[in-house]
């Protein structure tokens, strides 16, 4: 759930979503399925990522397995950059690239459907691109 890794994450979670609505129980509720459990699991991890951002104490019991010695250390370097990466982006981008980072969380989750729906398809009938390739 760092900078780096949240877009995927929550590229996954659409498409997971997406898959998921295919179901034929879910398919009759299937628009507020995907954007109701979607969005709260999407606010879940959102408020999470904030929290780890801003090193509140509910969040240090965690760090004991995360790289990184601190909350936003963790969310800048994720274990891919060096610890001292928050620093050398300078006191503005340090501000600015999270800011940017946590307004497009709500377009990769709606990336992810898409790209879901693209794959798998709409409706339990529909094979999507997948079906295509069997």
């Amino acid at each position: 759930m760092s900078l780096v890794l949240s877009p995927v994450l929550f590229l996954g979670l659409g498409m997971l979503m997406a898959r998921v609505s295919k179901m034929r129980r879910v398919w009759k509720r299937h628009n507020r399925f995907v954007w109701t459990v979607g969005g709260m699991l999407a606010a879940t991890l959102f408020l999470v990522m904030v929290s780890l951002m801003a090193d509140l104490a509910w969040t240090r019991a965690w760090l004991g397995w995360l790289p990184g010695s601190d909350g936003p250390t963790w969310m800048w370097a994720s274990g891919f950059f060096p610890p001292d990466v928050r620093e050398r982006a300078g006191a503005a981008w340090g501000t600015v690239i999270p800011l940017v980072a946590f307004a497009l969380m709500p377009l990769w989750y709606r990336l992810g459907v898409g790209l879901g729906f693209w794959l798998f398809g709409r409706s339990p009938k529909q094979t999507g691109i997948v079906g295509l390739l069997r």
